[in-house]
């Protein structure tokens, strides 16, 4: 029997692989919310329009705003120092990106979008905190959006394929 480092529990990213070309939708009101993994968010507002003739409608986008572009970070030195383990440095780096919800103490994964449009108030571009949280048997949906000062918002994303991972386990 050998005794090693346990295994690397895989990075959070790796169970949420079967989302990548998947994109999410959340009607609030006037605006439709549009969340790509791993590509965009944005918000919209689409009306019915007829053509000039007044026979056919069709849906026109007469708003949108992308509230945040994905962008990877950049990545630490692949040159691991010989003192941590594989396991632990990919604990290291989810660590980094968990956090737990003030209000509901559930844990989150979250992910940065920025350079969205540019904020006329702010004098910048838009940008968004995606969390993902563990829930049991519902399918992956936007839970809720949040602007939390101007032209920075905090959506809420809930899915079952994080509750694997063994930082959601507990939940």
């Amino acid at each position: 029997q050998e005794s090693g480092p346990p295994p690397a529990t895989p990075p959070l990213a790796r169970y949420l692989e079967s989302i990548k070309n998947t994109c999410f939708y959340r009607l609030e009101g006037w605006w439709t919310y549009e969340f790509c993994y791993l590509k965009h968010f944005r918000q919209y507002h689409q009306e019915k329009v007829k053509d000039a003739g007044g026979s056919k409608e069709d849906v026109q986008i007469t708003q949108d705003y992308t509230l945040g572009k994905w962008y990877e970070p950049p990545r630490k030195s692949d040159a691991t120092p010989s003192t941590t383990s594989k396991a632990q440095a990919a604990t290291a780096d989810d660590a980094e990106e968990l956090g737990e919800d003030a209000k509901t103490r559930k844990k989150f994964w979250s992910q940065l979008y920025g350079n969205g449009t540019f904020c006329e108030l702010t004098g910048k571009p838009r940008e968004s905190e995606v969390r993902m949280q563990c829930a049991h048997g519902e399918a992956s949906h936007i839970v809720s959006i949040e602007e939390v000062a101007t032209c920075k918002y905090v959506i809420h994303f809930s899915t079952t394929l994080l509750c694997k991972h063994p930082s959601f386990a507990a939940e």
